[in-house]
C-alpha cells in the first residue's frame, strides 16, 4: 500500500470536513427507531475526529442509520477509519457498506439528494478522491468482498466525478 497516497487522501478528508458543524445531540440518528437511536446514543457529544476504532467496530453497520446531518458530520470518521484500519473494518463489511452509501440508488432523490446537498465542493472532491484511490490503496484481493462492491465502487467514482465536474462549471 502506498503510505504517501493514504496520507494525502486522509489529509484531503480532514481539511474538507474540518469546519463541518456538529449536528446537535438530537439530530444524529435517523428515523429508524432502533438503529437510529443506538448510533445517536453512541456518537452523541463526540466530534467525528474523536470516533475511535473501537466505536467504529461496534457501530460498523450504523452509517446508513444516521440522519442526513449526522451522516454529513460523521462520514469522515468512517472514511478515515477505512483508510487506516481497512482490515479490521472490512472484516465486518464496513468498507463495502461505506461505498454503497456513497452511490445513488437507481432512482435517486429523496434521502440521497438531501445528503448530497449538504456537502461542499471541497468535501465532494475529498469523497471522489477516496473512491478514486480505493483500489490503489486496497487491492481487490484484500477485500472481504461483497458481490456489489466492485460495481458500487465504479458507479460511485463516476457519480462523484460528474458531481465535481458540475461544481466546476
Amino acid at each position: 500500500m502506498d503510505e504517501n497516497l493514504r496520507q494525502t487522501v486522509a489529509q484531503n478528508i480532514m481539511v474538507a470536513f474540518s469546519d463541518t458543524p456538529y449536528p446537535g445531540d438530537n439530530n444524529i440518528g435517523g428515523d429508524d427507531p432502533f438503529d437510529g437511536v443506538i448510533v445517536a446514543e453512541a456518537f452523541r457529544g463526540k466530534h467525528w475526529r474523536d470516533i475511535t476504532l473501537e466505536l467504529l467496530l461496534s457501530h460498523h453497520d450504523k452509517l446508513p442509520f444516521l440522519s442526513k446531518h449526522g451522516y454529513h458530520f460523521y462520514l469522515p470518521a468512517y472514511l478515515l477509519g477505512v483508510l487506516f484500519h481497512f482490515e479490521e473494518l472490512d472484516m465486518y463489511g464496513t468498507s463495502s457498506q461505506l461505498i454503497s452509501t456513497l452511490v445513488p440508488p437507481s432512482e435517486y432523490g429523496g434521502w440521497f439528494l438531501e445528503r448530497l446537498k449538504l456537502f461542499t465542493p471541497q468535501q465532494r472532491s475529498a469523497i471522489y478522491n477516496f473512491l478514486h484511490n480505493y483500489k490503489a490503496l486496497f487491492p481487490e484481493e484484500s477485500w472481504s468482498y461483497d458481490s456489489d462492491e466492485e460495481t458500487n465502487l465504479v458507479n460511485g467514482i463516476e457519480f462523484w466525478k460528474n458531481v465535481i465536474e458540475q461544481d466546476q462549471r
